[in-house]
C-alpha cells in the first residue's frame, strides 16, 4: 500500500526524488487481517533502484484464557480488525466524516478541497504523532482483547543496489517449519483428584479391597437393621 504522506529520499544512485507513487510498503499479514494503520510506520519501505529479499518466520502463540490474564477465545476474532474500526471511529469523531479507505463506515464521505486534506492529513497525525495540536491515537485504549491465538510474522531483510531505475521484491519463507508455543495448565483436574486419592490412601491406609471391605459392612449393617425392626408377621388359621 502507498503511504500518503512519506517524503521522497533521493536515490542512492543518481540523486534524484522518488514521487510518492513510487514509495511502496510492504506489510506482512495474515490473508483474513486487515493491514493495520501502524504499519504506515511499521512495515519495510520498497523504493526505486533496490532489489529487497525479505524472508518471513512465522510464530503461532496458544494462550489459555483466565481471570488474570484474560484473553479472546472466538477463532473468528482478529487485533487489528478491531483496533481499526476503533480507529476509525475516532478519525470520525475529530473530522466528522469519512475517507475512501473507510468501507464499512456509514458516515459521510469527506468532501473535496480543505475538508478532504484536513481528515487525510489528521488520519495520519494521529499515527505518527509528529502534529503537537492533534492528539496522538493510542490503540491500548480500545476496547481490543488479546486473542488468545495468534500467528505472529517477523522477517529479515537483505538488500542490493540496482541502476536501472527498477525495484524488485522478493518474498520468502526463511524456513518451511515453524514455532509454537503453546500454554496449558500444569495442574489439571484428572491430577488432583490423583493427588486426592493418593493422599486419602496415606492417610488412611485404604486400598481397593479396604474400600470394598467397608462398603460390604456398609450393606450387612444397613440389612441387619432393616431385618431387625420388621415387624412380627401372625399366621391365621382358619376357624373350627
Amino acid at each position: 500500500m502507498v503511504h500518503p504522506d512519506k517524503k521522497a529520499n533521493p536515490d542512492q544512485v543518481d540523486g534524484l526524488k522518488a514521487t510518492v507513487s513510487e514509495t511502496w510498503e510492504a506489510v506482512v499479514h495474515k490473508q483474513e487481517e486487515v493491514p493495520f494503520v501502524t504499519s504506515l510506520t511499521q512495515g519495510q519501505d520498497l523504493v526505486k533502484n533496490l532489489d529487497l529479499h525479505i524472508g518471513v518466520s512465522i510464530r503461532t502463540y496458544r494462550a489459555l484464557s483466565s481471570s488474570s490474564n484474560p484473553c479472546e477465545t472466538d477463532p473468528g476474532y482478529v487485533l487489528s480488525n478491531c483496533q481499526w474500526a476503533c480507529y476509525e471511529k475516532e478519525l470520525i469523531s475529530r473530522v466528522g466524516c469519512r475517507l475512501p479507505f473507510m468501507a464499512n463506515s456509514t458516515t459521510r464521505m469527506c468532501n473535496g478541497g480543505k475538508e478532504f486534506t484536513k481528515a487525510s492529513f489528521t488520519s495520519i497525525r494521529m499515527v505518527d504523532g509528529r502534529d503537537a495540536t492533534i492528539p496522538t491515537w493510542i490503540p491500548d485504549k480500545c476496547d481490543c482483547p488479546t486473542p488468545c491465538n495468534q500467528d505472529l510474522y517477523s522477517f529479515s531483510v537483505d538488500s542490493r543496489i540496482r541502476t536501472d531505475n527498477v525495484s524488485v521484491t522478493r518474498l520468502y519463507y526463511v524456513d518451511m517449519n515453524y514455532e509454537e508455543i503453546q500454554e496449558e495448565y500444569s495442574y489439571n483436574i484428572f491430577a488432583l483428584l490423583c493427588d486426592l486419592g493418593g493422599t486419602l490412601g496415606l492417610l488412611l491406609g485404604a486400598s481397593v479391597l479396604t474400600m470394598i471391605q467397608i462398603l460390604e459392612w456398609f450393606f450387612s449393617t444397613v440389612a441387619a437393621w432393616v431385618l431387625s425392626h420388621r415387624s412380627p408377621v401372625q399366621v391365621v388359621g382358619p376357624a373350627t
